[in-house]
């Protein structure tokens, strides 16, 4: 019996009894639930609800289901016939988001950083077919990236490109040997001619994302800060402070842009609680506490860094940018008071630094840990 059949037969027989209450538009979406799109179904569902004797009836089937926690709609997805999981995920907006698009949803949890959700795919809904698993590992599809990025990819090479290996590791969890093979070709191809995606509608390829862009601009706000304090100190260093100033605001802009380009991982590496930038961190530690969470100077609180905020051009010192330094946990604004600025960024540009030289030496570990290959390409 398809998921909801029982209901939809109630709703139907309740429709034969009161012809006139709903539009034309509602009786004929209610005839038809079974052809209806996940979106309109959603918008069928919640004009049904507003009906006292409808939202009964609805609300009568759907609690044991929608009521559950993940992993045991996961399990029960296991037993159920893909027309009935297709009718599930039409039930509400998390049955949707739990059952509709498994691939995509998959890699936009890689692409977003999200490796607890990613993995609760892999165990939880895909739990016991290692068929789907494998053909989810190797799923090459159209996605994007916090930072605007489209890649038509695997999981894995995002991850690999993005210098993810945390990701990574989870990921080759999961593969069978003959993933692996398929994978370290994927691999050798992008090492040797690059990964390719678009941004702004410009394409580029590469074969691992590269730090240099970042760095650069925050060995630049290092200076911007040093004379900023030399300006500070002595008016007639500068000539024109007119000039200074707006190369001072195109130099914020720059540094800006380039740490809203960086990967999901490495803004987590800049949130997680659990260590400052100084002293500089090994980045070799088995646990990676993944949040994007910092303190906003603007609003006093713990906001999210993503989804990506619009920056105010006129004032972009408004939510300049992520500083962690010797502090407990990343701020958009340095405390002057506290912190000196130029001791701030050096850590940061330090930290950034050596996260770069430690991830690519993974990487090279990681392909060789996929299959033997004649000519293993070294990440650049």
């Amino acid at each position: 019996m398809p998921f909801h059949a029982q209901m939809h037969s109630e709703l139907m027989n309740w429709l034969k009894t009161q012809p006139n209450v709903l539009s034309k538009e509602l009786e004929d979406n209610l005839v038809h639930m079974y052809q209806l799109s996940a979106q309109k179904h959603q918008v069928l569902m919640e004009n049904l609800l507003q009906v006292p004797q409808l939202a009964s009836i609805i609300k009568r089937h759907t609690p044991k289901i929608i009521n559950l926690a993940n992993e045991l709609l996961g399990e029960i997805a296991r037993h159920l016939e893909p027309q009935d999981i297709q009718q599930l995920a039409k039930t509400n907006m998390r049955m949707h988001s739990l059952f509709s698009n498994t691939s995509y949803k998959f890699l936009e949890c890689v692409a977003y950083g999200k490796q607890e959700e990613a993995e609760q795919l892999l165990r939880s809904v895909l739990h016991g077919r290692d068929e789907k698993i494998q053909e989810l590992l190797l799923n090459r599809e159209r996605f994007c990236d916090y930072s605007g990025r489209i890649f038509n990819c695997s999981a894995y090479e995002y991850a690999y490109w993005a210098k993810d290996t945390h990701m990574c590791r989870m990921l080759e969890q999961y593969m069978d040997e003959n993933t692996k093979e398929k994978m370290a070709v994927h691999i050798d191809k992008m090492s040797n001619i690059g990964l390719s995606y678009y941004q702004d509608g410009i394409r580029y390829q590469s074969p691992n994302f590269n730090f240099t862009a970042f760095l650069e601009s925050l060995k630049i706000s290092i200076q911007t800060f040093k004379q900023y304090f030399e300006l500070s100190e002595n008016r007639a260093i500068i000539e024109n402070e007119e000039d200074f100033a707006f190369q001072a605001h195109k130099n914020v802009i720059n540094f800006l842009n380039a740490q809203r380009n960086l990967p999901a991982h490495v803004i987590q590496e800049y949130c997680r609680k659990d260590r400052p930038f100084s002293p500089c961190p090994t980045f070799k530690e088995h646990n990676f506490p993944r949040t994007c969470l910092f303190l906003d100077w603007a609003t006093e609180e713990m906001e999210a860094w993503f989804p990506l905020f619009e920056i105010n051009i006129e004032n972009p010192l408004e939510r300049i940018a992520l500083f962690r330094g010797q502090q407990n946990y990343a701020t958009s604004a340095i405390d002057s008071n506290h912190h000196d600025p130029i001791e701030m960024l050096a850590a940061d540009y330090l930290a950034i630094t050596h996260l770069d030289v430690v991830r690519t030496a993974e990487l090279q570990a990681l392909r060789e840990g996929l299959t033997p290959s004649t000519a293993l390409a070294k990440p650049r």
